[in-house]
């Protein structure tokens, strides 16, 4: 009888904080590092982003994101957050706008897709520029293990 209560004590000791990990979502600090490791992937400063009166700005939609996640700044480049209903009343008058559109926890691991929407050279429509990333978490770090590009693709 001891022996199954100290298996079962055992068990619940070791086994479960595990299971109870596989099944965790990304907390607010998970994000905000995953965020601004992604924000600095991009290198804003070396593509022509939005000149707005001598600075670089990215627009960066608050969808799936709450505000106090995002830096003010990554390096020279302002960030505007907006809210999706400001994204669709302001792009007309940019030229791109960004959005981490999915944050996904999968045990250790996590995968993000961060668009870019970029008007063509015609100023008519956007392409969508998709970066999909996987992060695993270590030592109480996220660390990069990978990301992709799809295809671009026109959108609306």
């Amino acid at each position: 009888m001891k022996r199954i209560l100290l298996l079962k004590t055992i068990f619940a000791l070791l086994v479960l904080p595990v299971l109870a990990q596989k099944t965790k979502s990304l907390t607010n600090a998970d994000k905000a590092q995953i965020i601004q490791s992604i924000l600095l992937d991009n290198r804003f400063e070396e593509r022509l982003y939005l000149p707005d009166e001598d600075r670089l700005v990215v627009y960066l939609s608050t969808e799936n994101i709450s505000r106090n996640l995002v830096p003010g700044k990554i390096g020279e480049v302002k960030i505007f957050l907006k809210s999706p209903p400001e994204i669709e009343k302001g792009k007309k008058n940019w030229s791109d706008y960004c959005a981490f559109k999915k944050f996904k926890a999968d045990g250790t691991s996590a995968f993000v897709s961060f668009h870019c929407y970029i008007r063509d050279s015609k100023a008519t429509e956007f392409s969508l520029s998709v970066m999909e990333y996987e992060y695993r978490k270590a030592d109480r770090k996220w660390k990069f293990i990978s990301k992709e590009r799809p295809d671009f693709k026109l959108s609306p």
